[in-house]
């Protein structure tokens, strides 16, 4: 019996092990710097949270450009840092307002004009 369930514990920690490894592994396959897309985006009132992954020994820039008439354009992109890191995927949000009743939201995009679906929460 105790055997059974030291065996499930390592078989989950290697599991674990191995889903973390592989974000890393596909992070580092993008190019250096070019623009991203967001993994998802909801609407929590009058604010869009849209969410990424990036790597531990990477910078990541977030910017949001409302000047146009075509709503709110959003962009994401990241650098890689220099020397040997982990291959491992780490979670960040990125807050957005787009007014009260979250109506622009319907006019986040990306800077080559592609709209975002953000999800009301």
């Amino acid at each position: 019996m105790l055997k059974t369930r030291v065996l499930a514990g390592v078989i989950a920690v290697l599991c674990i092990g191995l889903a973390v490894t592989s974000v890393g592994w596909f992070r580092s396959q993008r190019a250096d710097g070019q623009p991203r897309r967001f993994d998802s985006c909801r609407i929590e009132g009058g604010v869009a949270v849209l969410s990424y992954t990036y790597g531990v020994n990477e910078k990541v820039t977030l910017s949001t450009d409302s000047r146009g008439d075509d709503g709110i354009v959003v962009s994401f992109s990241e650098r890689q840092g220099g020397g040997a890191t982990p291959a491992v995927g780490l979670l960040g949000q990125f807050q957005v307002v787009v007014g009260q009743d979250g109506a622009a939201a319907a006019q986040l995009a990306y800077p080559d004009g592609k709209k975002l679906n953000c999800k009301p929460s």
